[in-house]
């Protein structure tokens, strides 16, 4: 393990030396290692407040911490309400299989992968999900995750950036969510924007639909206020052409 005891003591010093500090302590450490070192462990009860009967209480209420070491890349399984109506449960035990991973076990004997079930990865629309450290598969069925873990193992470089990708490999090029709540509907008469960004986070259009004009008595197919904003008779069909690929790349 490339455990350095001063990392234990950055973390102390930057989170802080309070018994009130203990969950956030443990995370820092787990998000470091992948797992609460025993050592580790020892290190904060000598330079803090937080006692090891502490530690071993809130480390092992909570389902997030664990004190054996996990694999080289982890792979969390979205059983959320949406995945797990969708099939979450047999995807895990597909994975599992195909881990050769037996009932009570959770890192391959290489120490490669660590399979674990998450609440949420926040990517409803794409369930059932499934994400092997920073990329994001979608759709996934206990038929794929033979495919997913040889595309994730295809990738080259790109370390620690976020991708989304369905489960037959292809990438999904932007996510559109429209909130419906009472908020949303209640405030601008039901219009609906949607503001489209490239992936460096420059905002590139803003789409809405059509804007009934009074003096006109209808919305023109396409017209674009002052604010620069899109709005289309033919909502569906603007967006496609936003988002088309251009050229052949």
């Amino acid at each position: 393990m490339d455990f350095d005891i001063k990392d234990i003591d950055g973390i102390v010093k930057e989170v802080g030396t309070s018994q009130l500090s203990v969950i956030p302590i443990l995370q820092a450490i787990q998000e470091r290692f992948n797992y609460l070192p025993e050592e580790a462990l020892r290190r904060v009860c000598e330079i803090s407040e937080v006692t090891p009967g502490q530690i071993v209480g809130v480390a092992s209420f909570y389902s997030q911490f664990r004190f054996t070491p996990a694999g080289q890349h982890m792979i969390k399984v979205c059983v959320g309400t949406a995945c797990h109506v969708k099939g979450a449960e047999q995807v895990y035990d597909a994975m599992k299989r195909e881990l050769d991973l037996g009932k009570d076990e959770d890192t391959t004997e290489s120490g490669k992968y660590t399979i674990e079930r998450v609440n949420c990865l926040g990517c409803c629309t794409l369930a059932p999900v499934v994400q092997i450290d920073e990329t994001t598969y979608g759709h996934v069925t206990t038929t794929q995750v033979a495919s997913i873990l040889t595309d994730f193992e295809s990738q080259k470089g790109d370390p620690g950036k976020k991708k989304y990708k369905y489960a037959d490999s292809k990438e999904v090029k932007g996510e559109i969510r429209i909130g419906l709540g009472s908020c949303c509907v209640a405030s601008g008469k039901g219009l609906v924007r949607i503001k489209i960004y490239d992936q460096s986070g420059k905002l590139l259009s803003v789409v809405a639909p059509p804007k009934l004009f009074k003096e006109e008595g209808k919305a023109p197919d396409i017209c674009v206020d002052e604010e620069g904003i899109i709005y289309a008779l033919d909502f569906d069909r603007e967006l496609v052409r936003i988002f088309e690929p251009k050229g052949n790349g």
